[in-house]
């Protein structure tokens, strides 16, 4: 019933298999076998620990969410997919599913109930897990009609129309699926082609959703081979699996072998190979069951040489070891080669104390059986800057990384290494960030960032790498200090319009503004990590993004100095051009720097309005300006990078605002006012708050004051609405100092106003963000949790905060006072961590030192046990603790 045969196309037609694979003990019952042999061969379903692999039992939803990252990700990648929150509200992060339901969810590709739950274990119609391949070959489904009360019409007659139910002449949609029929379709969507729409935008009016018509094409091959179908199109499998070849030889009869009347099946996995009359490489007897071989075959099929594999998978990097307790089993900390991070369970243990030791720091081939269990084996030599099983440490000051240079300074005093190495456009890259705790993978030297190490305070770099073949790197492992600066050229040249910034976002993947944004010359929509504020404007020479694609890090270019020799960026206001000589002038306001540079022939020109919209535009389109705003980078005596912010000559000026006052217009009865520093004089403080009208979107029309109330009446500038917004003059202004840095900055802060209080220096969590936006006093950070471990550091300051007449017997007590204040909304079983924090708040009668107990709820929300959060105890301040983590 198949007209195709997959097969594993290597060096000389070889196929790599597992020298104790046996066939499924139920290969009887198969009635799919080459399709379960090929896509069982390629981890997309596999059979059970037991060696069958039970054909008719039904699919559950989680499993064909497992079927489909396995198909898009590959086994070994998906097997590393978690899932940070709960993805649904009956699938827990422990749950075995997590992971890919989570990806798939994300992608589009799977949804759950209107109930808010995903029911994993249920079982999954024909139709339903047609829509699930359709998804991943890039049917978009609200375009193409698979929601609704006749989705599944829509999903069959596309499905049956490719192909994807070949081989079963009995499908039925509405019947569940079976493991054997979800191998049978993912073979076929292994051979289907993939679709791309020209146009897809969703667009909201008036609460409804709405997706424009988008035109729908096959997705064009021109990078990869024709694997599968000579047809310049892209079938999934030569975008996924580009080691899968359509079969053309013949058999033993000279027929096709992949002829619809002749069956041949090749079995990758779980098959027995026949040995031809004489057999090269290792003895036949002497193959152990512990090792992996490589098998070469001839056109018919027969065994003609067999050769030991030295490595047994893909390469991670061993950070840690845990052997078997009384409580788990033999564990490792990986970091794989694509940039996860993930601890696994072993089939043998790895610590100092073993005879299968690998040390920290080691990289490790690997793999997995059917129950998850790693087996693990070290690559010949693992070299690194420093101690090899102290991994992310001994960073050293002359290591150099340069994008799209081949060679790699690794400056290693340690004499078993080479001090220098090379790389190609194979070579892996794998880059670790501290402040995000996030890994990236790079592939090929000029996909990888440029990293230079220095000899200053946290710029060294340690690193780990393997060279399978001389000095040629393959793959590498780098831990930057968090002072080093990355340059990574897929994260470069960032413009980000000012004017264009939404108000605070907080969702599932953070806290965060958008920015219309120019990211290497496309235009895009970008999120920024609300510790940067909401008024970031120009050009960046690089940026960071933590998993969530939020920009946790940007990193300013260098100002122009006149010196045109390298790259730099010059901010201005005022062009002008001489049309003839493909020139510019830039910063033409009086006093300002009138630089003249010729603008490149490839130049990226681009337009920002009023409103921060922003336009691709051209040399031609350039025209004489006394005020608008230019930023431009310039390199090797050229413009590379010019984008032109329109100023209306209308308006007036921006009223100029002190940083230093922070204003909140939530209530317009009442706008508050905080502020860091010196004491603003009312006129600031007035000066400020109109301000702040505009940046809302405001245009103040009028101005009055009775007594000490001044108010202001200003029409917004979308809807025409008319808002009076009072300020009282005669309240106190409240001030806020830093955050305390150290458990030692509170004690100074405590003794300043109490000596007596130096018990209390360890309570709150120290290296909190502080800033002042909107008139609120902001916190974000990482909170450190009292536990029942580390209680006796804060037993002392936690009975003072209480009244100082509490005497808490255990940490159990304090947990209980803790819930026994917190709002009556809160279920006490809602509460997962408990910290304090501090906040010096400060008026006319002198310093406030805040301290308040926080709670971590289930949901990964933080929010203030009910004591010491009113308004009293912070002068009239407004304090937004929606930053702060566990």
């Amino acid at each position: 019933f198949l007209s195709l045969v997959l097969a594993l196309v290597m060096t000389m037609s070889l196929v790599t298999v597992s020298a104790g694979a046996k066939d499924f003990t139920d290969d009887s019952e198969i009635t799919y076998k080459e399709t379960v042999d090929v896509i069982s061969a390629l981890g997309v379903v596999d059979g059970y620990s037991g060696g069958d692999f039970r054909p008719d039992d039904v699919l559950t939803r989680g499993a064909a969410a497992k079927i489909i990252c396995n198909l898009i990700l590959g086994p070994t990648t998906a097997s590393a997919l978690s899932a940070g929150t709960a993805p649904f509200k009956d699938v827990p992060v422990t749950n075995t599913f997590a992971g890919y339901i989570t990806y798939c969810s994300q992608q589009g590709i799977i949804s759950g109930y209107a109930d808010g739950t995903f029911r994993p274990t249920g079982t999954l119609s024909g139709n339903a897990f047609m829509k699930m391949l359709l998804g991943a070959l890039g049917y978009d489904s609200s375009i193409e009609n698979y929601t609704g009360a006749n989705w599944q019409v829509s999903v069959i007659k596309q499905a049956s129309g490719i192909g994807l139910d070949d081989g079963n002449d009995e499908f039925v949609g509405s019947e569940a699926v079976t493991r054997q029929e979800a191998a049978l379709y993912a073979f076929n969507m292994l051979q289907a082609t993939m679709v791309e729409y020209d146009k897809k935008d969703t667009i909201v009016v008036g609460g409804v959703e709405i997706t424009s018509t988008s035109t729908r094409k096959e997705v064009v091959n021109n990078d990869k081979n024709e694997t599968i179908n000579d047809d310049d199109k892209m079938q999934f499998a030569e975008r996924y699996f580009d080691d899968l070849k359509l079969s053309d030889g013949t058999d033993d009869f000279a027929r096709p072998a992949n002829d619809k009347d002749e069956k041949k099946a090749l079995t990758i996995n779980g098959t027995k190979y026949n040995a031809s009359k004489m057999v090269a490489g290792e003895d036949i007897g002497n193959v152990s069951v512990d090792e992996d071989y490589t098998i070469y075959l001839d056109s018919y099929g027969y065994m003609i040489y067999v050769e030991e594999n030295d490595e047994i998978g893909d390469y991670a990097l061993l950070m840690d070891t845990q052997d078997k307790s009384n409580f788990s089993g033999n564990r490792a900390l990986l970091v794989f080669a694509d940039g996860t991070e993930k601890v696994v369970d072993t089939t043998e243990n790895y610590t100092d104390n073993s005879d299968d030791y690998i040390p920290n720091g080691s990289i490790v081939t690997y793999r997995a059986d059917e129950d998850g269990d790693y087996t693990l084996k070290a690559v010949d030599a693992t070299q690194s800057t420093g101690t090899q099983n102290d991994p992310n440490q001994d960073a050293v000051d002359g290591f150099k990384l340069t994008n799209d240079k081949a060679g790699i300074a690794t400056d290693t005093s340690d004499s078993n290494s080479e001090a220098n190495v090379t790389s190609n456009s194979k070579s892996v890259f794998v880059v670790y960030d501290r402040n995000d705790d996030e890994y990236t993978a790079y592939t090929g030297i000029k996909n990888a960032p440029s990293i230079t190490a220095k000899a200053g305070s946290n710029e060294k770099v340690a690193a780990y790498w393997y060279c399978k073949s001389g000095k040629m790197t393959t793959i590498m492992f780098i831990f930057p200090e968090k002072n080093v600066e990355i340059e990574d050229d897929s994260n470069s040249t960032l413009f980000l319009a000012g004017e264009s910034v939404s108000n605070l976002i907080h969702d599932k993947d953070g806290d965060y503004y958008e920015y219309n944004a120019i990211v290497n010359g496309e235009i895009k929509t970008v999120k920024v990590d609300k510790s940067w504020g909401n008024d970031e404007n120009g050009i960046y020479k690089s940026y960071s993004t933590d998993k969530y694609g939020i920009i946790s890090k940007l990193n300013p270019m260098t100002p122009f100095d006149g010196d045109y020799d390298e790259k730099q960026y010059l901010e201005g206001a005022g062009i002008d051009k001489v049309s003839a000589d493909y020139t510019v002038t830039l910063d033409t306001v009086r006093g300002g720097k009138n630089e003249t540079i010729t603008v490149a022939d490839d130049a990226k020109i681009f337009y920002v309005d009023e409103d921060g919209n922003i336009e691709s535009s051209s040399y031609r389109s350039i025209a004489k300006d006394s005020n608008d705003k230019v930023y431009a980078v310039v390199d090797e005596y050229l413009v590379e990078f010019l984008v032109i912010e329109e100023v209306d000559d209308k308006k007036p000026s921006k009223p100029s605002v002190d940083n230093d006052i922070s204003v909140n217009l939530d209530d317009p009865s009442d706008v508050k006012v905080v502020y860091t520093g010196d004491e603003p004089s009312t006129e600031d403080i007035l000066v400020a708050i109109e301000a702040a009208l505009e940046d809302a979107g405001y245009t103040v029309t009028d101005k009055t004051v009775s007594g000490k109330v001044y108010t202001f009446t200003a029409e917004n500038d979308r809807t025409g609405f008319t808002t009076e917004f009072k300020y009282d003059a005669s309240k106190t202004v409240p001030g806020v100092g830093e955050q305390p840095a150290t458990p030692e900055d509170v004690e100074d802060i405590m003794n300043d106003s109490d000596p007596s209080k130096d018990q209390w220096h360890t309570l709150p969590s120290t290296g909190l963000d502080q800033s002042l936006e909107n008139g609120k006093i902001t916190l974000s950070g990482k909170l450190t949790a009292i536990t029942a471990d580390n209680w006796s550091d804060y037993e002392a300051g936690a009975e003072q905060w209480f009244g100082g007449s509490t005497d808490f017997t255990s940490y159990d007590e304090f947990v209980t006072a803790v819930k026994g204040i917190c709002d009556s909304s809160i279920e006490t079983d809602e509460i997962e961590n408990i910290a304090f924090i501090m906040v010096k708040v400060y008026d006319a009668d002198g310093g406030h030192n805040n301290f308040a107990a926080v709670v971590g709820l289930e949901d990964g929300t933080v929010v203030f046990a009910k004591q010491g959060t009113t308004e009293k105890d912070y002068k009239g301040a407004v304090i937004d603790i929606s930053g702060l983590k566990f």
